[in-house]
């Protein structure tokens, strides 16, 4: 047998002998650090069952709103031609406060748009047009509105649906944050 052969089973035999005390060891590890600490993150758990009830409650509106689930106390569906009053807040608005306030819209059924912004809102307030394919809706509402020109589309595109007393948008594409606003804001409230 080999010098290198008779070391290996020595070594082997050697460790095959030795029996560490685990019990001992356990407890001289618990007595150094003070004891058996369990880290606990309860704000862990909350985070994630926050989030999984927003996943839900998100995909359940937009399930609502696809599917045209009236969500308010309107229960047959409704056309989208009407006379609306909408308010935009001024925190929707941003930086385009003058646009901020309450508007009245008539969606006629030939297309047309007409406007009854408020005092604070100075341009154009007609020669807009909406159509609808479906239950999505383009427009070209605030138009003439700094900032709105630009981009590939001028126009804003929207699913929509409306209940009997209420019309609810949703932005699909648009460039024109004040179109946004005034869409998105809020639902509208169907006038008489």
């Amino acid at each position: 047998m080999s010098v290198d052969q008779r070391v290996r089973a020595a070594l082997h035999a050697a460790a095959d002998a030795y029996e560490p005390d685990e019990a001992e060891a356990l407890r001289i590890v618990v007595a150094r650090t003070g004891g058996v600490r369990r880290t606990r993150q309860p704000w862990r758990v909350l985070a994630a069952a926050i989030a999984v009830v927003a996943v839900v409650l998100v995909a359940v509106g937009i399930g609502q709103l696809l599917r045209g689930s009236p969500r308010s106390s309107a229960v047959a569906a409704a056309p989208l031609p009407g006379r609306y009053v909408v308010d935009v807040s001024e925190t929707s608005a941003g930086e385009n406060r003058d646009i901020a306030g309450r508007w009245v819209v008539v969606l006629a059924e030939d297309g047309t748009i007409q406007l009854t912004p408020p005092e604070t809102y100075s341009l154009a307030r007609t020669g807009s047009s909406y159509r609808t394919d479906g239950h999505t809706l383009r427009t070209d509402v605030l138009l003439d509105y700094p900032g709105c020109q630009a981009g590939t589309s001028s126009l804003g595109v929207y699913l929509w649906h409306a209940y009997t007393d209420q019309v609810q948008f949703v932005v699909v594409d648009d460039e024109c944050a004040p179109r946004i606003a005034l869409f998105t804001d809020q639902r509208w409230e169907r006038l008489p």
